[in-house]
């Protein structure tokens, strides 16, 4: 009865890479190509739900990207990292910071499109598919006053 009211240990998707600060030059910004670094708090139910999403990318990507999650102590300085809010997803080539995520979308509409916006994101930017003719994609901007803009290409 005991074991069965025990909480179990908290384990890294395999194909995601423990990082902090101790090894986080050596893990993320010495590391060639491309890598995705989750800073989370797993006590928080956001980045619980956005750690499920990237371990969910980093077996769909495995191979092409390297994925890392940063379990972020609270009382930590965030400035060396520049964060603002948790979770926040920072992507890095060759060491580089090229694009950041940061928190998770506010209404529903937004979470249920997190998952394709996040896979556009890794493939536009991470992988640069744009010139692949296999890559589609529709972008529409939603404003605060219902408005919306959807560009087209006529070409």
């Amino acid at each position: 009865l005991l074991m069965s009211c025990a909480r179990a240990p908290k384990t890294q998707a395999p194909d995601i890479v423990a990082v902090n600060a101790g090894n986080f030059s050596a893990e993320v910004l010495r590391q060639p190509g491309v890598t995705v670094v989750l800073f989370q708090n797993m006590e928080a139910w956001q980045s619980q739900d956005m750690h499920q999403r990237v371990s969910w990318l980093a077996a769909t990507y495995r191979g092409r990207l390297r994925f890392c999650a940063f379990a972020w102590d609270m009382a930590a300085d965030p400035a060396p990292y520049r964060l603002e809010i948790l979770p926040t997803l920072v992507m890095y080539r060759d060491g580089y910071e090229v694009d950041r995520m940061r928190g998770l979308p506010d209404d529903a509409r937004g979470m249920a499109a997190l998952n394709d916006d996040l896979e556009l994101w890794i493939m536009r930017t991470g992988l640069k598919l744009t010139q692949d003719p296999a890559f589609q994609a529709a972008f529409s901007y939603r404003f605060k006053n219902g408005a919306r803009l959807v560009p087209e290409n006529d070409l």
